[in-house]
């Protein structure tokens, strides 16, 4: 996010001024009167506007990113009981990489249709 001041000596034109830098879908974070070191009276317009990228991209690599730890430590768990396995291991192990599988597809589906503004 980016957060900047513009001073001018109306609203008005502190606003061409934020339009003019960040685009019309700045955000007004607060506005000042003051005096400048000359003694003329100044508005002082703080905005903001936010990252490049939107949100709903942003979070994708780390859903991806947690989803592959966990099938990570599933498989090393996996290794690590081989040698003590049962068949219920083997069974509940599988079903995990199963359910996780599905809820990384979940989540894919809904990141995709959030970015495409079809949200339920």
């Amino acid at each position: 996010m980016r957060i900047k001041a513009y001073s001018a000596e109306s609203v008005a034109e502190a606003l061409k001024q934020v339009r003019s830098e960040m685009g019309s879908e700045a955000f007004l974070l607060k506005t000042r009167k003051f005096v400048d070191p000359l003694g003329a009276s100044q508005v002082e317009v703080t905005a903001c506007i936010g990252d490049e990228e939107p949100f709903h991209l942003r979070t994708q690599p780390s859903i991806s990113v947690e989803s592959n730890r966990i099938r990570n430590n599933l498989q090393n768990e996996a290794a690590l009981t081989k040698n003590n396995s049962s068949p219920t291991n083997s069974v509940e192990l599988s079903a995990l990489h199963d359910r996780l599988d599905a809820i990384e597809g979940m989540l894919a589906a809904l990141i995709s249709q959030m970015s495409q503004g079809h949200t339920n």
